[in-house]
């Protein structure tokens, strides 16, 4: 596969098998139906198929050279040919249903992302590995470029109008209220899902973390860290910088705290030691399975953040935050500001346009902050310690622990992982195995009428009240992408409801209040409800 990339392998994976299934299409024995090619691309075609067979190191190369055979020409139409492009051609016929009929067209706009990514790195690609780069680029501009006759313009075209109008199709209706007084109930593709059962989860929860936290990964010592006010520097972009590492907090001075209880204590020493040749030296297999309890307590803090912090963000994005300014992103993704342990998502779909990525803040509910706090300055020091020690030479695991949020063993998480971890906890509670993309769904319906806080922005040049919703923006997109594509009740019928727009973090903070857990503003007492669970 030419493509490099420090994506998720299962993203990377989506990506491929777009490039895989147009490859596919051109190597293809043409029958009946016949997809006129240039000659230069037949042959380039013909030495990619001897290469699968007969000399696999090559294909990378002979990848290239057949996307530099669509991707780099002139396509022209004629009366006999009229998509003459094939990597149109492809979108055509991906566009179908398996009876012949068209598809909807939700299902083009994933594909032609998926191509205007592969076509950029694949120019990215030409441009970096060449001999004289701004010689490259002048070469290959009018190929890379919206606005030019071009497949690349094609493709941008294409998505444009698929974007459109699947933003202007409203969704169907994949819920209802069944006391519509009250909206304590609704249905969701079947399953009734009641408030009260989301409280009883989110509790369920919290035991489950203190559990583990205490018993498994604290192994009942008692240690906390003391603080009031977490003070940070926001300007700070230092490589390595966190509030964690700035001095007037004190945290830095617990960072081998719980590996000196663990000396301290004979009967922890006992597990977690042995002597070898005269020295005290660890134990991997102890060692690995303290780590498997602090993976779990890391799951669960992903999944909290998921759920209880206000609008619900996409997965990929949450599993890939990091909580130190690192030399590849200096804004952290976790920050202190007013009393909130915020969580700083990064939203990096429209990236692309701007140049920038859009970061939308959480407050973080007040259990889960004190418990990260405590995690980040006692547990993650020692975890460290265990990964350096059963990961030997593996540098690459340790910067995962030393940045990373949240770290599955050796990886991070996936979307998938996160969605078996939601699962766990709705199915015995819900009754329903909810994952990321019905949750979604699931807490928009909720939070719309129960979190009630109100405000209108004038928008002076258009003269009228402009509607935002910022608990919407949370989510990582419009009220309009909203009202149209989640939690379509059978409300949404008769027209849109009034939307509101409150701040970032109290919107956060009433969805907390909503599910009755400890809102973020009062996360310093904290300790209080978690020794009352």
């Amino acid at each position: 596969m030419p493509f490099g990339t420090h994506m998720f392998t299962e993203t990377m994976d989506k990506y491929a098998a777009a490039l895989e299934g147009f490859l596919a299409m051109l190597l293809r024995p043409q029958g009946a139906y016949q997809t006129p090619f240039t000659p230069e691309l037949t042959n380039a075609l013909a030495t990619l198929d001897t290469a699968l067979v007969h000399d696999p190191d090559s294909l990378p190369e002979c990848i290239d050279h057949v996307l530099q055979q669509v991707w780099e020409v002139s396509w022209r139409t004629t009366p006999t040919n009229r998509v003459a492009d094939p990597t149109e051609r492809f979108v055509m016929l991906k566009s179908l249903n398996m009876d012949g009929s068209w598809g909807d067209v939700r299902q083009v706009t994933p594909l032609l992302a998926k191509l205007k990514y592969l076509m950029r790195v694949y120019f990215m690609r030409r441009v970096a590995e060449a001999h004289n780069m701004e010689e490259m680029y002048n070469d290959i501009e009018r190929w890379c470029k919206e606005g030019q006759c071009s497949t690349f313009d094609t493709v941008c075209d294409l998505q444009h109008r698929a974007s459109q109008l699947a933003m202007q199709a409203q969704g169907p209706v994949n819920l209802y209220w069944t006391d519509d007084s009250d909206k304590m109930v609704l249905r969701y593709k079947g399953d009734e899902i009641t408030l009260d059962a989301l409280r009883t989860m989110f509790k369920r929860m919290e035991q489950d973390a203190k559990r583990i936290w205490e018993q498994d990964v604290m192994l009942n010592s008692g240690l906390s860290v003391s603080y009031e006010y977490i003070k940070e520097d926001l300007e700070n972009r230092r490589l390595g910088y966190s509030f964690l590492e700035e001095q007037r907090n004190g945290f830095s001075g617990h960072r081998v705290t719980l590996l000196q209880h663990i000396v301290q204590d004979p009967t922890l020493c006992d597990r977690f030691c042995h002597i070898q040749d005269g020295r005290l030296r660890l134990r991997p297999a102890a060692l690995m399975t303290w780590l498997q309890s602090y993976v779990q307590l890391n799951a669960l803090h992903l999944l909290r953040l998921e759920m209880l912090s206000g609008g619900p963000g996409r997965g990929t994005e949450l599993t890939a935050m990091q909580y130190r300014s690192s030399g590849t992103r200096r804004v952290r993704n976790l920050i202190s500001v007013g009393g909130h342990l915020v969580l700083l998502r990064t939203y990096g779909k429209t990236s692309s346009r701007s140049g920038n990525d859009r970061f939308i803040p959480h407050s973080i509910d007040g259990f889960t902050a004190d418990l990260l706090v405590q995690d980040l300055a006692l547990a993650r020091p020692f975890a460290e310690l265990v990964v350096a020690e059963c990961f030997a030479g593996r540098q690459d695991i340790l910067q995962l622990y030393q940045y990373n949020l949240f770290v599955n063993t050796d990886k991070l998480f996936t979307t998938t992982e996160l969605s078996r971890q939601m699962v766990h906890y709705t199915l015995p509670e819900l009754k329903a195995d909810i994952s990321i993309r019905d949750w979604r769904h699931i807490a928009i319906a909720y939070r719309r009428v129960l979190c009630p806080t109100h405000i209108s922005l004038y928008d002076e040049e258009e003269e009228n009240f402009a509607e935002d919703h910022i608990a919407a923006e949370q989510t990582g997109h419009s009220v309009r992408t909203e009202r149209l594509r989640y939690a379509i009740t059978a409300d949404a019928l008769a027209g849109p409801s009034e939307d509101v727009l409150p701040l970032f973090l109290q919107a956060s903070n009433n969805w907390q209040q909503v599910m009755k857990t400890v809102p973020g503003t009062y996360y310093f007492d904290c300790l209080i409800s978690i020794n009352n669970l």
